[in-house]
Parts: C-alpha cells; structure tokens; sequence
C-alpha cells in the first residue's frame, strides 16, 4: 500500500491509490482519505494513526471483496446447477415407447395397505408428487395412505447412523416390490409340509424347512440313435510342436 502526502492550498491532503480495492471507493481515480490543517510536523501523529487506520480499513475491505467472490464462484453462465432436480438428466430419462403419460389402469385401481412393500421408480410424466432424487430405485414400507398420495418409510444411511426417512408420494411413482416374493412363498410351503407332517404323523425332516444351494444336476446315458447321422465323431487335439524361424540365407 503507497500513502502519499501533498501540500495544497495550506492543507495536507493523504492520498491512498489502493483504496478503491478497499471499503472506500468514493472515486473512480485515487481516493482522498483524509485532508489536515496546519504544518506536517504538527499532524505527525495524526497521520501515522490515519495511515493504520487505512492499512486496517484496506485489509478488512480486501477480506470482504475476497469473501464476496468467493461466494460468487458458482454463479452465472456455465456455472453447475444444484437444483432440486439437479443430475436426472438420464435418471428420470424414460424409454422411446414409454414416453407420454398414459400410464395404465392398474397403476391407478391398485390398492395399498399399511406394511406393505414398494418400490419408488419415479416417473418422469408426472412431476406431482414425484420425490426427491435420492428415492428414486428405493424400496420401503408404507406406513401411510392418504388421498392423493402413500406414506413411504425409506431406510437411509448417514455416516454411521442409518435413519428411517417418511416420504409421500403419489401412485404414479409406486410399484409393488418383488423383494420378498421367495420369502413369502417359502414360509408358505414351509407352513404346508408342517401341517402334513402334523396330519401323517411323520415329523418333516428339518433339511427340507432350511435353505439349500442348488447342487449339479444328475447324471444320465446319451442316446447315440438320436444324434447328428446316428454317429459319433470322435475329435483328437493335434499336437503343437514348436518351430523356430529359419534365415534363409540367399
């Protein structure tokens, strides 16, 4: 910073050329801070605690400018939106043939009961009641059916908390989930052989009620009548044998 002291018209008049950067700017050209009466030797003080007071004054104006394009930075053309639906441009995208919105019937006729289990597919034709990004490919538990719209509890995982999140969305935006179909039909296969096995007498072994890997599949004899020209090719692997390149020497 350059602080200049001039002597006009029996005055001293303190000039700052940095001060338009700073908290000042009063002109476009070198701002007069401060002007003082009398000889120099008599404002020596004076303008030492000027000259601080303006080194401070610029600092904090430079500080505030800095801050101010700091939370500039962002804005603007070609600046990255962080709006609500910021990031769905291939998210909410929909297939060629499904690109209107006609959904059918039973999107509208289907009935949902409280602990049921859905999937939030959020469907683009229908901005009503269309939840935030973030659900979108969840699958929860209603807990609440309203006139236009269905109460979804959706698990979410924040750091080391997992938080359970209720949500209302409309139907446009629900299906059915299949997430415990192989569950609810084990448990009911598994509710008949226990009723049999109460009825005959005869205990149900307990391997039968458990889960088990599906294993290779039983061996059998091929039918050589049945093949390509009722006859059977047998195929032999021709050896590979090395050969180096030769120079052939002219």
């Amino acid at each position: 910073m350059l602080l200049l002291v001039e002597w006009t018209d029996g005055k001293h008049v303190l000039y700052s050329p940095s001060v338009r950067l700073g908290c000042f700017a009063m002109s476009t050209h070198d701002v007069i801070v401060a002007i003082l009466d009398g000889p120099i030797s008599r404002n020596i003080c004076s303008l030492r605690r000027l000259a601080n007071a303006c080194a401070y004054n610029l600092l904090a104006g430079a500080s505030r400018l800095q801050h101010r394009t700091t939370l500039a930075m962002g804005k603007g053309m070609g600046a990255r939106s962080r709006g609500y639906r910021s990031c769905t441009r291939d998210l909410f995208s929909k297939k060629p043939r499904d690109k209107n919105y006609n959904p059918p019937l039973s999107t509208f006729l289907r009935t949902y009961k409280v602990g049921d289990t859905v999937d939030i597919v959020c469907n683009s034709a229908q901005q009503k009641g269309m939840p935030y990004k973030f659900y979108h490919g969840r699958t929860g538990t209603v807990w609440n059916v309203t006139r236009r719209g269905i109460g979804v509890e959706v698990n979410k995982v924040h750091r080391q908390r997992q938080l359970v999140k209720r949500i209302h969305v409309r139907v446009e935006h629900l299906r059915p989930s299949n997430s415990k179909a192989g569950h609810l039909a084990r448990v009911k296969s598994n509710e008949e052989k226990k009723k049999a096995a109460k009825e005959s007498g005869v205990p149900c072994a307990t391997s039968e009620l458990k889960r088990s890997p599906k294993g290779p599949r039983d061996g059998f004899t091929l039918d050589l009548g049945k093949t390509f020209e009722t006859k059977v090719h047998t195929l032999t692997p021709v050896p590979y044998v090395f050969k180096p390149l030769s120079k052939s020497i002219a």
